[in-house]
């Protein structure tokens, strides 16, 4: 591994942003995050934390929800991955593990009421023979 500068650093080309990849891309791609964060040496709480993240998500009620379920918590598991390094860099990261269900639920909400807006312009513009 080649240690450098974090400001040195781009994201390869073929990145995705957690919410893009599927459920099974998300959950295949995070024991390759978990790794890299032991080899980064993160420590026991940083890791513990992150599987328990992800614990808690694949074992989430949504996930009974299929596929609804698992772009809410795609969403949530995006936005909230971004925020807790935010808040690390300023020195107030927080147990990530523990699912913020009220965010949750408005990230699914959001995403129903975008689901229904995409339906009705479809609609709107659909002509009827």
């Amino acid at each position: 591994m080649m240690v450098c500068a974090a400001n040195l650093l781009t994201a390869s080309k073929n990145a995705k942003l957690d919410h893009c990849l599927t459920y099974a891309e998300y959950m295949f791609a995070k024991n390759h995050f978990l790794t890299a964060i032991e080899n980064a040496k993160w420590g026991n709480e940083a890791l513990d934390a992150f599987n328990w993240f992800f614990h808690n998500l694949d074992n989430h009620q949504l996930q009974e929800e299929g596929d609804r379920g698992e772009k809410a918590l795609l969403f949530y598991a995006s936005r909230v991955h971004l925020d807790w390094h935010d808040k690390l860099a300023l020195g107030k990261a927080y147990n990530i593990s523990i699912i913020n269900e009220d965010l949750l639920a408005k990230i699914a909400r959001e995403l129903d009421a975008r689901d229904v807006k995409t339906g009705l312009d479809q609609a709107r513009t659909t002509q009827f023979v």
